[in-house]
């Protein structure tokens, strides 16, 4: 009998829309399975009443990681400025904003990320690993 080699996969092909989600989804898991602060108990339980707020936040960090190839700390940063921005309307992706209550969930959710320190910042990307990277951002 001949042995054969297991043949590797190859990452999946994952458009932004699904980076979007798993990255959000990622975030969203750390903070309830990682993270133990008050300010991430806070983000977890708000982000259900902020779903907006949270996929466009999702998007800001996904275009990062893909675009830029930033890392997990320097992607969800510069999310969290642009979320912040008054320019946010002129990047694309941000239909979002049209929503009712939109513009109370961005700065809510922005207030509450800002009030991360470097452990809960750290504990929030833990599922943003090399692996997630390669396999759901391709790098």
């Amino acid at each position: 009998m001949e042995m054969t080699k297991a043949k590797t996969k190859s990452p999946k092909a994952f458009d932004l829309d699904d980076i979007t989600s798993e990255v959000g989804m990622a975030m969203h898991t750390a903070l309830r399975k990682a993270c133990d602060s008050p300010p991430t108990t806070l983000a977890w339980n708000a982000i259900y009443l902020m779903e907006h707020a949270w996929a466009g936040y999702a998007r800001l960090v996904a275009d990062a990681l893909v675009g830029s190839k930033k890392t997990p700390i320097e992607a969800t940063r510069a999310a969290l400025q642009w979320l912040d921005s008054l320019k946010l309307r002129e990047r694309p992706g941000m239909e979002w904003l049209e929503k009712e209550n939109a513009g109370h969930e961005r700065w809510t959710l922005a207030g509450i990320l800002q009030t991360f320190d470097g452990d809960d910042w750290e504990d929030m990307l833990s599922y943003l690993d090399e692996d997630f990277l390669r396999e759901v951002c391709g790098r």
